[in-house]
């Protein structure tokens, strides 16, 4: 059977500097021995103990959501009672923020494809930034693990791991603040959730609402305006049409499922410089920092599900490449954009290594043809 979830992400990990810093530890006693995490699980815990700036596990106790400064996306922030402190000086709660979320008086609810999700009551491991007078989940839904009895899940990574294993392993990396060994990675989100069940965190913030997100049905259709607003663009990563010809391509791949009544078409040049609820749906380069995802995609809804918009930026500060020849340390831009244009479809993750919707793109490969398991998501949600 196959299954595929909501919230979804791309992003690419990078080996980061040594830093020294101060730590105080304040660890569960009587931990086991850990298992030995699997290199990508301990790479991304690596990375976040690098370059975190709070540490601590607690107890959510409350969410709301609310519009940013500039009315452009939703926000959400999550009250959490602190009860271990692995890094940084905290008192008994924190507020931390994501971008995603669900206003009831307006009937409007944005999916942040790389942010964590809260709901109350659940158990959390957070590694955390400052970001102004407010703390963000550090690298979106990377720096956030629920707790479930001895097991961790973290919607960044496939497969739950042992809380001991990462509790012992974080004292060892807090000391030394290793940066990861593993080779640089794109990866996407990867927990699987069947529809129409919301992701975890999400039912709590659009306050019961329940219907399933989707464009409307049947026929469904969807215009993208695209801005190649990049320095990029007439380099050896390829020109102005070779750029265009990649998001296109991603796009039609899609439309081209023959059981899937489902359609994406290119609708001329945007000229908007970040995403934002406006009613079009635009694909753009943003600036968003080495530490931030390469690519992702923001799906907004109205109270009874209906998609009403749909926005992919894609990250400026690493290397791309339409030549459909990427270097090593390049991410093709086809091959990431038919993943994220998946997304904008309702569809997560697949187990199947060679699907689109896997949630690993290795920098320097191609991987723009759908699978067998991509095509039968696409016909599920909107059947021909």
């Amino acid at each position: 059977m196959y299954r595929w979830g909501i919230f979804c992400s791309l992003c690419i990990y990078l080996l980061l500097s040594n830093r020294s810093v101060m730590a105080t530890v304040t660890a569960q006693p009587g931990t086991s021995a850990p298992a030995t995490l699997p290199k990508a699980f301990d790479g991304n815990v690596a990375s976040l103990v690098h370059a975190a700036e709070l540490i601590v596990q607690g107890q959510v106790l409350a969410t709301h959501s609310f519009w940013n400064d500039e009315h452009t996306l939703i926000e959400s922030e999550a009250t959490v009672a602190v009860t271990h402190t692995w890094l940084g000086n905290v008192g008994r709660t924190i507020q931390v923020r994501t971008t995603g979320g669900y206003l009831a008086d307006a009937q409007l609810g944005l999916m942040s494809m790389h942010e964590a999700t809260f709901t109350p009551g659940e158990t959390v491991l957070l590694f955390a930034q400052r970001e102004a007078a407010h703390w963000w989940v550090l690298g979106g839904a990377q720096g956030k693990f629920q707790v479930q009895h001895e097991l961790l899940f973290n919607s960044d990574l496939p497969l739950p791991q042992a809380r001991s294993a990462i509790v012992a392993h974080l004292a060892d990396l807090i000391a030394t603040r290793q940066t990861p060994t593993a080779a640089s990675f794109v990866q996407r989100a990867a927990q699987l959730r069947p529809l129409p069940s919301l992701p975890t965190g999400l039912g709590a913030t659009m306050s019961g609402q329940e219907a399933m997100q989707r464009w409307a049905t049947p026929h469904a259709s969807a215009n993208f305006y695209l801005n190649l607003n990049t320095t990029q663009v007439g380099t050896a990563a390829g020109d102005a049409a070779a750029f265009r010809a990649a998001v296109i391509g991603a796009a039609q791949s899609w439309s081209m499922v023959a059981s899937a009544d489902f359609a994406l078409t290119y609708g001329g040049p945007s000229s908007a410089t970040q995403t934002g609820h406006n009613g079009v749906n635009e694909v753009l380069f943003m600036h968003k920092g080495a530490t931030e995802r390469a690519a992702a995609a923001q799906v907004w809804y109205r109270a009874d599900g209906t998609i009403v918009e749909a926005d992919i930026w894609i990250n400026d500060d690493y290397r791309w490449t339409a030549t459909g020849d990427p270097a090593a340390d390049e991410v093709d831009l086809q091959s990431a954009l038919v993943h994220e244009f998946g997304h904008w479809l309702i569809l997560g993750h697949t187990a199947h290594s060679a699907s689109v919707m896997f949630p690993r793109l290795t920098a320097g490969t191609i991987k723009r043809t759908l699978q067998a398991e991509d095509m039968a998501g696409i016909s599920a949600i909107y059947p021909r």
